[in-house]
């Protein structure tokens, strides 16, 4: 059973090395006299895969050397590194790491187990063998050995004084472990900073941004940035590209990419940088409540008008209002109407029901997050008699704004105005 698994296996390796032999090129030939070794100069594989070193050698015969019987060595040469041989077979200490052999009495380097296969027949002059699942580490140069049991030893190396060339192999990858490393230079302490990975990248209005993309593979890398879709920065050549931020605005936030390319593939990390702000710009929105005859009116949309600060409100006794306070801030700012008694209410909505004389007055809007706050006034005036007015603001630029919503309201009341008419007439008819 295991001779039969053994044969399979080899069947399987002799189909793999005519299945790859045809796309090795640029194989050279060179040697001394009697011995060659014609094997590619150099070949190249991606990380993981396998490669196929096809190899034919010769070898000088003379009478002492007919019918030997050859073992065949690959050995990675690696300075400082040396290889002793053992078994009946006595070749003595060589330079390099033993890869691959047909002699079962020598043990090659642990990282080449089950991966490293001599699939030629040396006594065929055939020195072929195959790198399967190539790591990083497989890179380098490598040469060809034989020892016969007559006594026949050469090393097809240039280490040896040979002419022989080795046999480079270099091994490729596409993008590995693309990180991006967010540095942070407070503006606020000059010569501070934070470096932060991936996880918090909150950033201060006015801070220095330095975006670091670092990325592995073979052969050379070229990193860019991209900004929302949007490319930003120079790509550049290598295992590093840096795009920095100067006093980052609200403009600056946003998801930020770098993506790594080779030949052999691609691969990206995305951030997204958070740019926070003290509030400001604090606003106005008025809607007008209809407390009177609702059923009449409940179909009719609400009309709300934007006011800047510093407006004036003017309205009708027994109307009810509701104001709204915002600014724009990151985090999120807080809300606190200050009303003309100087009592304090935490929303950003306020509501004024049946207006009266006393709620005249200013009405102040305080808005805050821990990188400071803004304010926002605006002054009251309740009519007692007259036509109903809602709201007449002092600033020309104001009028504009709130002339749509005059018309709707308008119409509005128009509408109420004649349907209580109507009302009034029916109650009065005749009987």
């Amino acid at each position: 059973m295991a001779s039969y698994r053994r044969s399979a296996i080899w069947a399987n390796l002799m189909k793999l090395t005519m299945l790859t032999a045809c796309f090795c090129k640029g194989i050279e030939s060179n040697g001394i006299v009697g011995f060659t070794l014609t094997a590619p100069a150099s070949l190249s594989v991606r990380r993981g895969h396998c490669l196929h070193i096809p190899c034919q050698f010769t070898y000088r015969s003379d009478s002492s050397s007919m019918n030997e019987d050859f073992s065949a060595y690959w050995l990675k040469d690696q300075e400082g590194a040396e290889y002793c041989f053992q078994g009946a077979i006595s070749g003595g200490c060589v330079q390099g790491l033993l890869v691959a052999t047909s002699d079962d009495a020598q043990r090659v380097e642990r990282s080449a187990e089950n991966r490293f296969f001599l699939t030629g027949n040396p006594n065929k002059g055939n020195c072929s063998f195959i790198i399967t699942e190539a790591q990083l580490e497989d890179e380098g140069s490598y040469y060809f050995r034989i020892m016969g049991d007559k006594g026949l030893k050469f090393s097809y190396s240039t280490t040896y004084g040979y002419t022989s060339p080795h046999v480079s192999v270099t091994v490729s990858e596409g993008p590995q472990d693309v990180k991006i490393k967010v540095v942070i230079i407070n503006s606020q302490t000059p010569g501070s900073s934070r470096k932060r990975d991936l996880g918090a990248k909150v950033a201060l209005e006015g801070d220095t941004v330095r975006l670091l993309c670092t990325a592995k593979g073979r052969p050379s890398l070229t990193l860019t940035w991209k900004k929302d879709k949007e490319s930003i920065g120079i790509p550049k050549q290598g295992n590093e590209n840096a795009y920095e931020i100067s006093s980052a605005t609200l403009k600056d936030a946003g998801k930020y990419k770098c993506q790594a390319e080779n030949d052999f593939g691609s691969a990206t990390e995305t951030i997204h940088l958070i740019v926070q702000y003290p509030p400001r710009f604090a606003t106005f929105s008025i809607s007008q409540i209809f407390e009177r005859d609702p059923p009449l009116i409940q179909d009719f949309p609400r009309v709300t008008v934007s006011l800047v600060n510093g407006s004036r409100l003017v309205v009708q006794e027994g109307d009810s209002l509701q104001l709204l306070c915002k600014a724009d801030g990151n985090p999120p700012a807080t809300t606190v109407w200050i009303n003309p008694m100087l009592e304090k209410l935490t929303d950003e909505r306020l509501e004024l029901v049946n207006l009266t004389a006393k709620d005249e007055g200013q009405y102040l809007c305080q808005t805050d997050n821990f990188l400071g706050s803004a304010q926002g006034m605006l002054m009251l005036f309740v009519e007692s008699s007259g036509a109903p007015k809602m709201i007449l603001p002092a600033n020309v630029d104001i009028i504009l704004l709130f002339q749509l919503g005059i018309n709707k309201m308008s119409c509005c009341i128009c509408v109420i105005i004649l349907c209580n008419c109507w009302n009034l007439n029916r109650r009065k008819a005749p009987k």
